[in-house]
């Protein structure tokens, strides 16, 4: 070690550059106590051997803070340090600004109940097996300003019951096609704000375990990849709060929900994002999702497979090149309120899932409305439905729903029934479709008191048309 501090004293240190060329393992700087203050200063080349003992020192850090040591530095460069530039411990606090790191092994730990406030440094070209910033046991971490660049590895990683606020951040090219931006596992907390995370390989934030975050305001664009790797993760029992966020053209997707994580979705754009699925749900998630505008996806907007669960209030599902909502296995979905406009097919239902659809637009989609097919269940009720080139509302298969008190008007089937469905129609008004109800033989549904207005054919029995 360069020197050790352990007394409560201040050390005021400008305009040094320190640089380690020993052979054996070593710190630069120990401080356990006292206060301190590095100004334009270099540090380099703290060696790490890894210890043959398991309870071994480790060395290898520029600067090892620890105790209840306390202060800043500013303006300082790190670089070629074998562990990390810095590592903080126990009850140790630094604030850190205007600095770089690159070519470290890590740039900073944090352990213990530490505690980093860093803003406008730079973290770049940086490798790991661990990460950029790691933050462990309950030590919190503030980060604005902050620019990570082109780092071979997490740029973040929190684990245990540490805390994380991050805002005002750039996030770009970090990370490896295997290896996320951003990881939080175990408990640890998030709130993500402004940050603007872009061109990253793979899942630019990953929320594991039983870690929560609240994320609000950024923009994710162009990451992830081909591979089904989206913009943004949440596993486990992790949750999320999402508001006012810009997902652009992330080319794994925009959002991956996975085994029991929920989340909630307010205010959100998601628009042009890449793959065959914008949002998927799979397991037994489940996703509350109030006024947020899903446009211009390369595939579904939303899919949900398994036990998956969607609210959906508000939304607008405008112009995506396949389904809006496509349900499957035994997934569910409540939807209300929202607007259906010129994707190919606003909401399907395939084998044993089930949705209730209520008070909501569909108009001008490629193809079909609402399609109940497979074995699927569930209402449809109170929609304005027109303007679709094949059905209105298709069910089909050994699907049972209920169809009541909808509008539809200028489709080519206003309603389709094909192969065996148990269908109900009840109170439905039908006008100037080109067949009004179109039932195909050998289904048995039941129609009862709806209203017909203007139809080239109001109730018509036949062949099979195309129902998707």
């Amino acid at each position: 070690v360069a020197l050790s501090v352990e007394e409560a004293i201040h050390i005021d240190i400008q305009n040094i550059s320190f640089e380690y060329a020993g052979e054996e393992a070593a710190d630069l700087f120990n401080i356990g106590s006292g206060t301190f203050l590095f100004t334009n200063c270099s540090f380099k080349g703290a060696k790490f051997i890894e210890p043959e003992a398991d309870d071994g020192i480790w060395y290898g850090d520029a600067i090892y803070l620890y105790g209840d040591a306390q202060g800043s530095i500013n303006n300082a460069t790190f670089s070629e340090n074998g562990l990390a530039g810095i590592q903080t411990d126990e009850n140790s606090q630094l604030t850190l600004t205007g600095s770089s790191f690159s070519q470290n092994n890590a740039s900073i730990g944090l352990f213990g109940n530490s505690n980093l406030v860093a803003s406008k440094n730079t973290f770049q070209n940086n490798q790991s097996d661990d990460a950029v910033i790691a933050v462990y046991g309950e030590s919190q971490l503030k980060l604005a300003e902050n620019q990570f660049l082109n780092n071979e590895t997490n740029a973040l990683y929190a684990y245990d019951s540490s805390r994380v606020d991050v805002e005002n951040n750039l996030f770009e090219n970090n990370g490896t096609t295997e290896v996320d931006t951003i990881f939080l596992e175990d408990t640890a907390v998030g709130s993500f704000t402004d940050n603007t995370f872009q061109n990253n390989p793979r899942i630019a934030l990953t929320l594991s375990g039983d870690s929560s975050a609240v994320i609000a305001k950024n923009l994710f664009e162009a990451n992830g990849n081909e591979e089904g790797f989206a913009a943004f993760t949440v596993e486990g029992t992790a949750s999320a709060t999402l508001t006012d966020n810009t997902f652009h053209q992330n080319k794994g997707g925009a959002i991956n929900l996975l085994g029991n994580a929920q989340a909630s979705m307010e205010n959100n754009t998601l628009s042009a994002n890449m793959t065959w699925v914008s949002v998927y749900l799979e397991g037994n998630t489940k996703l509350t999702s109030t006024g947020n505008l899903f446009e211009t996806s390369e595939g579904d907007a939303v899919y949900l497979t398994g036990q998956a669960e969607l609210n959906s209030e508000g939304d607008s599902f405008l112009n995506n090149t396949e389904f809006a909502i496509d349900l499957a296995g035994q997934a569910q979905a409540t939807v209300s309120n929202s607007i259906f406009e010129g994707n190919r097919s606003g909401i399907f239902l395939e084998e044993n899932s089930y949705a209730s659809i209520s008070s909501s637009i569909f108009k001008n989609n490629q193809r079909s409305g609402i399609g109940f097919l497979g074995a699927s269940k569930g209402f449809a009720k109170n929609n304005i439905i027109e303007g679709h080139s094949r059905n209105g509302i298709a069910a089909a298969g050994t699907s049972s729903p209920s169809i009541e008190e909808n509008q539809l008007s200028h489709n080519g089937h206003g309603i389709l029934l094909a192969e065996t469905t148990t269908a109900t129609l009840k109170g439905n008004t039908l006008k100037q479709n080109v067949h009004g109800i179109y039932i195909v033989t050998g289904s048995s549904p039941e129609i009862l008191e709806n209203i017909f207005e203007s139809n080239d054919n109001d109730q018509t029995e036949g062949l099979e048309p195309n129902y998707e």
